[in-house]
C-alpha cells in the first residue's frame, strides 16, 4: 500500500472515530477543543513520522509523501463538509466550522513539517 492509500486507510478509520467523539471533543468547552487540536496535530505527525521512518521513505521524498497521505483526508472532508448532519450525527451544525478547523489544522500542520524536514534535507545535501 502506498501513502495515497494508507492514507485513504487512516482518514476512514479517523472519520469514523470523530463521528462519534467529535459531541464530547467539542461540545465540553475551550479547553477540551485546544487540547484536543494540539493533540489531533501531534497524531498526525507522530504518525506519519513514524510511518516515513518505518519504510524507509527518504527525507528527500517526505514532502511529497506527506502530500500524497494528506490528500484523501483533505478531500475527504470537503464531502463530509458538505453532508455534515448525516456524517457528524453528534455535533450541531453551528459546529461544522469548529470540526474544519479542528481537521484542517492537523493536515496543515503535517504538511508542513513534512516540507519543512524534505527541504532540511535538501538543504544540508547541497
Amino acid at each position: 500500500m502506498g501513502w495515497l492509500g494508507f492514507g485513504t486507510a487512516v482518514w476512514i478509520a479517523a472519520t469514523g472515530a470523530l463521528a462519534f467523539l467529535a459531541g464530547s471533543l467539542f461540545g465540553s468547552g475551550q479547553l477540551i477543543y485546544w487540547l484536543s487540536t494540539v493533540t489531533i496535530c501531534a497524531m498526525f505527525v507522530l504518525l506519519f513520522v513514524a510511518t516515513a521512518q518505518w519504510s524507509r521513505t527518504p527525507r528527500l521524498e517526505w514532502g511529497r509523501a506527506g502530500s500524497l497521505f494528506a490528500a484523501p483526508g483533505l478531500l475527504g472532508e470537503v464531502i463530509v463538509m458538505l453532508n455534515f448532519g448525516a456524517a457528524v450525527p453528534s455535533l450541531p451544525a453551528a459546529m461544522a466550522s469548529r470540526y474544519a478547523a479542528f481537521l484542517f489544522l492537523g493536515y496543515g500542520t503535517l504538511l508542513v513539517t513534512a516540507a519543512w524536514a524534505s527541504s532540511r534535507e535538501t538543504s544540508q545535501t547541497a
